[in-house]
C-alpha cells in the first residue's frame, strides 16, 4: 500500500466484502426456505421450472456458505490488518484474499443454471392471471416491502456474482502496481471476470437452445421416439430411412372395413397412409390406443368424475377420469367401454389450479399437453389437490437433466452422415447442426440455417428473425454411458473428422453420427471431453 489513505480504504472494503456477503448468504436462505421450496409444493403452478431454480439455488448456497467460511478465516487469522499499518499484514491479507477467490472461481459456475431459468421464472411469477400466486406472495411479504419481495430477494444471486469483479478491480486499485499483490489480486479479478463471461454466454446459449434442451430432458431414453427426434411437423414421411414397406389390407378401427393400405416400417414404428404418393406429405401413426375394457375395472393413480369444458363448443359436461401410468383417459360414465378422449402420458406438460375469476367457477384446475389445454372442475378443493397430484405422477423426470451449469464443451460441427439418419432430402449445406457434451449426456441439435428456413417458408409468412424462434429439424439425446468416441484419420484441410456411436437401443441396430469440425483443438476438445464424462460414469 502507497500510503496510510489506502490502508484505510482497505480495511473499509474488507469489512463491506464479508459484511455483504454475511446478508447475502442470510437472504439467500430466506429465498429458498420462504419462497421457492414452497412453491415447489403447491398446485397452482406448473412446477418444473420452480423445482430446478430451488436445487440450483440449494448448490448455490452450499457455495455461498464454504466461500463465506473461506473469507471469515482469511479475516481470523490476519485480524490485525485493522489495526497495524505494517505493508507485510496488508500485503498477506489481499495474497490471502485473492487465493479465496481463485480457489473457488470453477464453482462460482454453477451460478449460470440460475441466471439461465431466471427468465423463464420471471415470467411464470409475473402472470397476473395467477390470482392463488399473488395471494401466496403476498401472504409471504408480512411487511409489504419490496426488499422483502421475492422479486427483490430472486435476483440477488444474479446481481452478486457480477459484484466480485468489481470488489476485485476496487483492491487491485489500492495496491502498488507492480507489487506481487497488485498482479495476483489482477489475476483474481481476471478469472472472476471469466466466470461472469461465461454465465452471460450460458445465458445466451439457453436462451437460443433451452426449449430444446427441456424437450430433450423428457425424452423416455429407452426408445426412439419420432416426434421428439423430429419435431419439425413439416417433415415428409419419406425423407426416413425405410427398414420396408409395402401395401397391406387392414380391418378399420371404427366401421370394421377391410381397405387397402400402404404401410412403412421404420426405426420409429409402424405407419400407414392411404397410398403410396400420400407417404410424401403426410404421417399416420398405426399405433393408436382403443380400450375395451370398463374405465371403473382400470388399475389407475385416480379415478372419477370431474366436470370438462369441450374442446369445440366450451359447454361444460360430466365425464369419468382415469390417471394411470399411460396417460389420461374420460369416458362418459364409469361403464363405457370405450374412450371418448385420450391423453398420453408423454404429452402431458404441465398441471396446475387456475384462478376462480378465469370461469366464474371454483376447483378448476389446467392440464397442459402439445396440442391443446384441457380445463377440468372438481367438487371441491382437496378433491382438486388429488388430481393434481396423481396427474403430476405422468410429468417427466429425466434421468437426465441438460443444464447449461453442467455443459463441459459445445460448438458448432458439419454432419457428414445426416443423410443416412435424417433422410435423403437432408442436406448439411443447408443446415446447421450443434454438439452440446454435458457432464451426464451428449445432445445433438439441427435447424435449417436462417437463410435457408426463409426460402423454404416463403410465402408462409416466416418473419426469418433469429434465436429462439428457429424450430428443430432433428435432435437426439444420448447418455453418457452409451456413447462410444473415435476419432477419424481421413483428415483434408480444415476438416477434421470424428464420430459419435450410440449402442443398442430398444432392439435397434447401434447408430452412428459423422461429424467434422474446422480445426484440431475442436475436435480434440470434443473427444477429450466425452472421454471424461465416460469415466466419471464408470
Amino acid at each position: 500500500m502507497a500510503d496510510n489513505s489506502n490502508t484505510r480504504n482497505f480495511r473499509k472494503l474488507l469489512s463491506e466484502i464479508i459484511d455483504t456477503e454475511k446478508t447475502y448468504v442470510k437472504n439467500l436462505e430466506v429465498l429458498s426456505s420462504r419462497y421457492l421450496d414452497p412453491l415447489s409444493t403447491v398446485t397452482f403452478l406448473t412446477t418444473l421450472e420452480i423445482t430446478q431454480l430451488s436445487e440450483s439455488l440449494r448448490e448455490i448456497l452450499k457455495v455461498q456458505r464454504s466461500f463465506l467460511k473461506r473469507l471469515e478465516r482469511v479475516i481470523e487469522e490476519h485480524s490485525k490488518v485493522f489495526s497495524s499499518e505494517r505493508e507485510d499484514l496488508v500485503r498477506n491479507t489481499v495474497l490471502a484474499v485473492g487465493d479465496v477467490f481463485l480457489f473457488s472461481a470453477d464453482q462460482f459456475k454453477i451460478y449460470s443454471s440460475f441466471c439461465a431459468l431466471y427468465s423463464r421464472v420471471q415470467d411464470i411469477l409475473n402472470s397476473g392471471e395467477n390470482e392463488p400466486l399473488r395471494h401466496f406472495l403476498e401472504s409471504k411479504n408480512e411487511t409489504k416491502e419490496h426488499c422483502n419481495s421475492l422479486e427483490s430477494f430472486i435476483i440477488q444471486p444474479i446481481q452478486r456474482i457480477l459484484k466480485y469483479p468489481l470488489f476485485l478491480r476496487q483492491m487491485a486499485g489500492l495496491t502498488l502496481e507492480k507489487s506481487e499483490e497488485h498482479r495476483h489480486i489482477c489475476k483474481a479479478c481476471d478469472v472472476m471476470q471469466c466466470v461472469a463471461n461465461h454465465i452471460n454466454e450460458m445465458q445466451k446459449l439457453s436462451a437460443e437452445f433451452g426449449e430444446s434442451f427441456r424437450s430433450l430432458s423428457a425424452q423416455d431414453l429407452g426408445v426412439r421416439d419420432l416426434w421428439a427426434e423430429r419435431p419439425d411437423r413439416q417433415h415428409s414421411a419419406d425423407n426416413i430411412p425405410v427398414i420396408k414397406a409395402g401395401y397391406c389390407v387392414k380391418e378399420g378401427g371404427k366401421m370394421k372395413s377391410w381397405k387397402r393400405r400402404y404401410f412403412v416400417l421404420n426405426e420409429y414404428g409402424l405407419f400407414y397412409f392411404t397410398s403410396e404418393e400420400r407417404r410424401k406429405t403426410t404421417f399416420r401413426n398405426a399405433r393408436e390406443s382403443i380400450f375395451y375394457t370398463s374405465a371403473g375395472s382400470m388399475e389407475h393413480y385416480k379415478s372419477g368424475y370431474c366436470t370438462k369444458q369441450g374442446g369445440k363448443w366450451k359447454n361444460w359436461l360430466s365425464r369419468y377420469f382415469v390417471v394411470n401410468q399411460d396417460g389420461i383417459m374420460y369416458f362418459t360414465s364409469e361403464q363405457s367401454i370405450e374412450a371418448l378422449g385420450v391423453i398420453p402420458k408423454n404429452s402431458v406438460n404441465g398441471v396446475q389450479e387456475i384462478s376462480p375469476s378465469q370461469f366464474d367457477r371454483d376447483n378448476v384446475f389446467e392440464i397442459h399437453t402439445c396440442c391443446r389445454t384441457y380445463y377440468l372442475q372438481c367438487e371441491n378443493h382437496d378433491d382438486l389437490c388429488e388430481w393434481v397430484s396423481a396427474i403430476r405422477r405422468l410429468l417427466p423426470h429425466p434421468k437426465i437433466q441438460l443444464n447449461v451449469g453442467e455443459l463441459c464443451t459445445y460448438s458448432a460441427v458439419h454432419w457428414c452422415n445426416i443423410r443416412d439418419i435424417v433422410g435423403k432430402k437432408a442436406h448439411a449445406c443447408e443446415i446447421a447442426t450443434s454438439v452440446f457434451v454435458f457432464r451426464s449426456a451428449l445432445a445433438i441439435i439441427s435447424r435449417y440455417k436462417q437463410n435457408t428456413k426463409e426460402d423454404r417458408d416463403g410465402a408462409t409468412g416466416s418473419t426469418g428473425s433469429s434465436g429462439p424462434q428457429v424450430a428443430d429439424l432433428f435432435r437426439s439425446i444420448i447418455p453418457a454411458d452409451d456413447i462410444l468416441v473415435t476419432e477419424e484419420t481421413d483428415d483434408m484441410q480444415d476438416r477434421y473428422t470424428w464420430s459419435v456411436t450410440q449402442s443398442y437401443l430398444d432392439d435397434l441396430p447401434p447408430r452412428t453420427y459423422k461429424f467434422c469440425t474446422s480445426s484440431k483443438e475442436i475436435r480434440s476438445r470434443f473427444v477429450t471431453a466425452i472421454q471424461d464424462i465416460n469415466q466419471r460414469r464408470t
